[in-house]
């Protein structure tokens, strides 16, 4: 079995390979793809709703 950074090099890379990713792998990639591609967004909601002085 390889190991799962060697395949997501391979997934991520577009390395030809035969080794294809299982729908929770795909479910979890696509939530990072999601989290990077909004980070603009996401950061500074996070920072405010971290921030224990934010009025409610």
């Amino acid at each position: 079995m390889p190991s799962p950074n060697t395949t997501a090099y391979h997934w991520l890379g577009g390395q030809a390979s035969r080794r294809e990713a299982g729908l929770p792998y795909q479910r979890i990639m696509a939530v990072a793809d999601f989290l990077f591609t909004n980070a603009e967004i996401i950061n500074p909601l996070l920072e405010e709703w971290h921030n224990p002085q934010h009025p409610d």
